[in-house]
């Protein structure tokens, strides 16, 4: 999501502790090194399938994450 609505995300969390569970979708990336996903409007066709690329990759990393915390929890 752009930075307008992670900020937003961000005033609506009620405490600390649930803005520490706000992530941008690029943080879960494991192979591309991007901030943000760019728009791909302003790339055309190329610019949809780096976006695509993009959240692909952080896709894959984030279900990683979600079945290595699941893990963690069976396995106490």
């Amino acid at each position: 999501m752009d930075d307008g609505n992670y900020e937003s995300v961000h005033r609506m969390a009620p405490d600390s502790e649930s803005v520490q569970k706000i992530y941008r979708m690029v943080e879960f990336c494991r192979h591309h090194r991007a901030t943000y996903v760019p728009d791909p409007y302003y790339e055309g066709a190329e610019g949809f399938e780096i976006v695509l690329d993009l959240l692909e990759d952080a896709c894959e990393g984030l279900y990683e994450d979600l079945m290595q915390e699941e893990g963690t929890k069976t396995s106490h």
